[in-house]
């Protein structure tokens, strides 16, 4: 799953993607409203973790600018603006949740599988791939004969991209995007990894 962080706090950001990744989740870090508005028309996005005040585009904003133009992406809005207000405020331009500083790593990635859950409309987040053989889309394990088989992360980013696209046909270039979005592999790296 891939994240976008709108984040102006480098430190703060860099705490929250490195916890993403090490939960299996790819995270691209934008440090300004503009920056985040750019990378969500550049790549393709499965959440969004955003700040409300930030340079530029203000998180509220962004995201009002991404639903009018149709696009349905989980949100969740971190923010030391606690106030009903700008509560309010972020659910009426389109947050799903809204965690307020500080906050643990914990809440945080409880929030957004909570969240994902719901996305996928069933209280399990389990696609079942075979009799034996089912993946958690969320948590990102493999489940073989009811154990937990422990696969490196690019092989469960691939496997939930082709759960969530079960029955579509895919190019090259959208297992691509959605896999290796930080550094292009080779036509042999892909073709290994479909074997």
């Amino acid at each position: 799953m891939k994240i976008l962080l709108l984040e102006d706090d480098k430190t703060l950001a860099e705490t929250i993607q490195e916890a993403l990744e090490d939960e299996g989740y790819i995270c691209h870090i934008a440090p300004t409203g503009n920056k985040a508005l750019d990378m969500s028309y550049e790549e393709t996005y499965d959440f969004y973790l955003l700040d409300i005040n930030v340079p530029g585009i203000l998180g509220t904003k962004l995201l009002e600018e991404l639903r009018s133009s149709g696009d349905t992406t989980p949100a969740i809005f971190i923010t030391s603006m606690g106030d009903e207000a700008s509560v309010l405020k972020g659910y009426q331009s389109g947050g799903d949740d809204y965690i307020r500083k500080p906050f643990t790593i914990a809440e945080m990635l409880a929030r957004i599988k909570v969240l994902m859950r719901r996305v996928y409309g069933t209280k399990d987040s389990s696609v079942v791939i075979s009799e034996s053989i089912s993946f958690d889309l969320v948590s990102n394990e493999l489940w073989i004969d009811e154990e937990i088989e422990r696969i490196p992360k690019k092989e469960a980013n691939l496997l939930a991209f082709f759960c969530k696209n079960r029955g579509r046909i895919v190019s090259k270039n959208e297992i691509i995007e959605a896999v290796w979005s930080e550094r292009l592999p080779s036509d042999t790296v892909i073709r290994v990894y479909r074997a």
